[in-house]
């Protein structure tokens, strides 16, 4: 008995736009023309996979990632697609898809375009058209934004819904101020002047109903800052002046927006050690999370990720003995180098001895360095007696020591 994989015969048929539909583009004619071809070739055993509503632009399609599945686990014969690109018009993706054909044995037919992967000419020919497909894709976006960017010099809005505050003119792409949006732009600035901030507008836009919508905080925020209220448009491609009848004076929106309050809510609880805690496990920074229990306050520090949360007393204990035992290394180091210093001096100064004895060192330089020797022996004496070695040293090596607050 044979183990061959039984394989099956697959059409694939897709359509982005209904303008595609005008072109002969549509589902219909591509699944009737993949139709007549099984018919010809005398193939019953298919299944014909669509893409309704996707640009071949990308591969995130459920039919073609079904198509590309059943590919890679070798259950694809044969794939019949009526052209290039209403498989792909990315010339990376397609020349993936050739390769994955190729790994596992499947075969890619064209009716409108002859295709043949299975020859190095072949497999040319077919680049060379994918590269035709990708060029065409790249120039009709470029034809839609020149085209938009024309327009919209002519003051004409085609970018999709139309900004709050305005409406088209009818059987036009023109703009006019929608008086009902207009009121409420100019509530909106009269509550910004009277001192409110953005958040307590946005809490009486909801309360009363206002404008239709519901409203967010950094929806008030963008109503503010549009350059469109003072009628210029402006966009990654072109910028216009007067395009629009303008809601406010550029002059009167920038001092309303000079005047916004931004109050900042002064915390309840005081933590020392806000944004500097980090979770070791995941290393992310911890959050403040108070906790009250019988009228008594725990101050955690609390990470999101890991659920692992510190109190704010433990973090100060713990820093606490750190920094402890770091004085503690400090001094000993300090120390060891102080005595041998002092053990060193104290040679030198014998050994300066027995050469003014011996007559090889001139009177006066000998009193001259003995008492340069005597000085730094009692300085450092000093030091070790006094015990000077204390957290002031360390605060001057600190920036040399890392910390690590256990969560």
């Amino acid at each position: 008995m044979s183990n061959k994989i039984c394989k099956r015969n697959y059409g694939y048929a897709r359509v982005s736009t209904h303008k595609q539909v005008e072109k002969g583009k549509s589902i219909e004619n591509q699944i009737g023309k993949i139709q007549m071809y099984f018919q010809i070739h005398d193939i019953s055993d298919y299944e014909i996979i669509v893409d309704r509503g996707f640009s071949a632009g990308s591969d995130d399609r459920p039919g073609y990632q079904r198509l590309m599945h059943l590919i890679k686990t070798k259950q694809v014969d044969k794939l019949v697609i009526t052209e290039i690109d209403r498989i792909s018009r990315d010339l990376a993706d397609f020349l993936k898809l050739v390769e994955i054909m190729l790994d596992n044995g499947a075969e890619l037919c064209g009716i409108i375009e002859e295709l043949n992967i299975d020859t190095p000419t072949g497999r040319c020919l077919v680049n060379l058209k994918s590269v035709l497909g990708q060029f065409e894709r790249e120039k009709d976006a470029e034809r839609v934004i020149n085209n938009q960017i024309y327009r919209t010099s002519n003051h004409e809005w085609v970018y999709g819904r139309i900004p709050f505050g305005w409406q088209k003119i009818k059987g036009t792409h023109y703009l006019e101020i929608n008086e009902n949006d207009h009121k409420v732009f100019m509530t909106v600035l009269q509550m910004i002047k009277d001192g409110l901030n953005q958040l307590e507008v946005t809490h009486y836009l909801n309360a009363n109903a206002i404008g239709g919508r519901i409203w967010t905080k950094s929806a008030v925020q963008r109503l503010l800052t549009r350059t469109m209220n003072y009628g210029l448009f402006k966009n990654k491609y072109i910028t216009v002046e007067n395009f629009c009848p303008p809601l406010v004076s550029k002059e009167e929106l920038d001092e309303v927006l000079k005047n916004i309050t931004r109050r900042k809510k002064k915390a309840k609880h005081q933590y020392y050690f806000k944004d500097k805690v980090l979770c070791s496990e995941c290393h992310q920074f911890c959050f403040v999370q108070p906790t009250i229990k019988k009228e008594k306050v725990y101050k955690y520090h609390y990470c999101r990720s890991c659920r692992n949360r510190i109190l704010e007393e433990q973090i100060q204990k713990q820093i606490t003995v750190d920094l402890d035992q770091i004085i503690e290394v400090f001094k000993d180091k300090e120390c060891s180098k102080q005595s041998e210093k002092l053990n060193n001096l104290i040679r030198k100064k014998e050994e300066l001895y027995r050469m003014m004895l011996a007559d090889k060192v001139d009177l006066n330089v000998y009193n001259e360095t003995m008492k340069q020797l005597q000085h730094d022996i009692d300085k450092t004496t000093n030091k070790l007696d006094k015990n000077t070695l204390n957290l002031q040293f360390v605060e001057s090596n600190i920036n040399s020591v890392e910390l690590r607050v256990k969560v």
